[in-house]
């Protein structure tokens, strides 16, 4: 096994992906990642639910703002926390923040959230930029001054657009920082050729990637509706319980925390073995031992 660490400049020499997988190699990741979760459940449930209580904080005026350009660094931080606990360590709880503490790459990191602002914005503008026109100037002036209850009084049509637009741009931008994330973080390129072979790597993989998404979306469904089911019994309550207020929060932190575990694992399978500083492992030396390693991971 080669000792390089991401600081090497071999390593930061662009990664070339894996040939075409099959469409079944998602069921490997799928599987895979149910067994990553239960590596170190409750220190990565701990660093879901500080991600999630961070995340809380975006109905505060401008920590939005912050927290949507944050998110990258943050991502990076739940996916060396998934490495940690597939190499069976425990992520301390500061692994979250890891792209803050001198990692090197958080300027190429929050660019990358400033690009996804700038698609999502752009994208909510195009969309529903006529729309606004006819909007109520006093619910338009509530929205603009941050009162998120001012959402509500919305035109249904409007809002329906507004959603759509929002979809739209959290998937475009999401597109571009699956794989941009863990190529900054771990191979340390540039933030324009980890865009670049990310998304070379996403239509080469596009079977495997199309098949992950289905299965995600079949597991996501049944989650979505009892999530929306639980909400709209808290809203309608007089007295809303904190046991399904809680149920609420760990069922869509262990979704989360499952769409990380796919993502750091489909990323190993594509990209080959990964290294962090003070992890001790690195990309295999040789391309059969890369695929034995990668086919020993996902199995």
């Amino acid at each position: 096994m080669s000792s390089q660490s991401p600081g090497d400049p071999e390593y930061s020499v662009p990664p070339s992906a894996r040939p075409p997988l099959p469409a079944a190699r998602a069921l490997a990741w799928f599987v895979g990642g149910m067994q990553l979760l239960r590596a170190q459940p409750m220190r990565l449930l701990l660093l879901g639910l500080l991600l999630q209580f961070l995340g809380g904080m975006t109905q505060i005026g401008i920590m939005g703002v912050i927290f949507f350009i944050a998110m990258p660094a943050l991502t990076a931080g739940m996916l060396e926390a998934v490495h940690r606990a597939r190499l069976g360590r425990k992520p301390e709880v500061l692994t979250l923040f890891a792209a803050f503490r001198g990692s090197g790459v958080l300027g190429a990191l929050l660019l990358l959230g400033v690009i996804g602002l700038v698609i999502a914005v752009v994208t909510m503008g195009v969309t529903v930029a006529g729309s606004l026109a006819g909007l109520d100037p006093v619910v338009l002036n509530r929205i603009e001054s941050g009162d998120t209850t001012a959402v509500a009084d919305m035109d249904p049509a409007v809002l329906q657009r507004a959603l759509f637009a929002m979809v739209i741009g959290l998937f475009l931008g999401g597109t571009l920082a699956f794989y941009a994330i863990p190529l900054v973080w771990f191979r340390r390129l540039s933030l324009g050729r980890a865009i670049g072979a990310g998304i070379v790597a996403m239509f080469r993989q596009w079977r495997a990637l199309l098949t992950i998404g289905a299965l995600l979306a079949l597991v996501g469904l049944p989650v979505g509706l009892a999530v929306g089911a639980m909400m709209a019994v808290q809203m309608v309550s007089d007295s809303p319980s904190v046991f399904i207020t809680l149920a609420l929060v760990f069922i869509m932190v262990a979704y989360q925390l499952f769409i990380f575990t796919i993502q750091y694992l489909s990323f190993v399978d594509i990209f080959g073995d990964v290294a962090t500083p003070d992890s001790g492992s690195g990309p295999q030396g040789d391309d059969d031992a890369d695929d034995g390693e990668r086919d020993q991971l996902v199995a």
